[in-house]
């Protein structure tokens, strides 16, 4: 098979019916499209021009070969030109995953910004907890994540800590607890209310009982962070997250004698999956959101 030059040359040539023409639009020498159109006529065996001196018409055959081309080259401009939006953010999709607590109290005001400056890009948001987060990065499902945890827990995806998460136990301004620090047995005399089992929080919270041979049991279990608090609130016993929320929410944070680790709000990317221009420009906005030393450029 002859290579595309030889068919790009071939079809200039007989939209002009003219090598010279053909030649100043490719910006080639006459001599350089006809010895090209002479090279696919002998590979595919048939003249493709009548010559009559410096004059060239189409043979039948000619003229069928043109018209297949005029869709092909017309597929490859469309091609090239849909690159070229990709290029510029003016086309292309971003697949997101993050808990809806993120989503909700940290990411809203990122997602609005980047979609106002990137209107045509396609966002795909997935709400999961974020042991399932890791796992869609992993299997490069989406393009980034966002989840509550620590630095360095995870070897095989790359990590971009971009919010400190202080996070506390806390009860309504009218639930009745003991006074002073409180331990973690003191804590467990307590009725908690918890996210489930599948959620980060609720194994770091397990893994830190388990740590002083304390089993954590909740008299609840609920799949929202927005849930937990409005039953803190009306007064179903202890929860436990970020302090801004706490805060936020006019709720009180429990002295208590426990070492919690630092978690951090993370962003999640596969190394091993080169990013898209949709990628690395909300990859900017991130840092540039939260920590502020990223330049964007589109």
């Amino acid at each position: 098979m002859q290579n595309l030059e030889s068919y790009r040359s071939f079809f200039m040539a007989a939209k002009y019916e003219n090598f010279t023409r053909a030649g100043e639009e490719l910006f080639v020498t006459q001599s350089s499209v006809s010895q090209a159109i002479k090279k696919l006529e002998t590979s595919l065996g048939i003249a493709l021009f009548l010559r009559k001196g410096k004059k060239v018409q189409l043979t039948d055959e000619g003229r069928v070969l043109y018209r297949e081309l005029e869709g092909v080259f017309e597929t490859l401009e469309n091609a090239e030109r849909m690159m070229k939006e990709y290029k510029r953010a003016e086309r292309g999709s971003l697949h997101i995953a993050a808990s809806d607590t993120l989503c909700r109290h940290y990411l809203i005001p990122l997602l609005q910004h980047y979609k106002e400056h990137y209107p045509h890009i396609h966002l795909n948001i997935y709400n999961q907890p974020s042991p399932q987060v890791l796992e869609m990065v992993q299997s490069a499902q989406v393009d980034l994540g966002f989840i509550n945890g620590e630095s360095g827990e995870y070897p095989d995806i790359h990590l971009t800590p971009l919010l400190s998460l202080k996070e506390q136990f806390f009860v309504s301004p009218s639930y009745p607890v003991p006074k002073g620090i409180l331990s973690s047995k003191d804590l467990l005399d307590l009725p908690a209310v918890s996210l489930k089992k599948q959620t980060s929080t609720r194994q770091l919270l397990e893994s830190v009982f388990r740590k002083e041979r304390l089993k954590f049991e909740p008299e609840v279990e609920v799949i929202s962070i927005d849930l937990m608090i409005d039953l803190v609130k009306i007064g179903f016993g202890v929860g436990f997250t970020h302090g801004p929320l706490i805060e936020k929410e006019g709720l009180c944070p429990l002295k208590v004698d426990i070492n919690l680790p630092k978690r951090h709000l993370l962003l999640l990317t596969n190394p091993s999956v080169p990013p898209s221009k949709a990628s690395s420009l909300f990859q900017a906005h991130c840092k540039q959101h939260f920590i502020g030393d990223a330049e964007i450029s589109s």
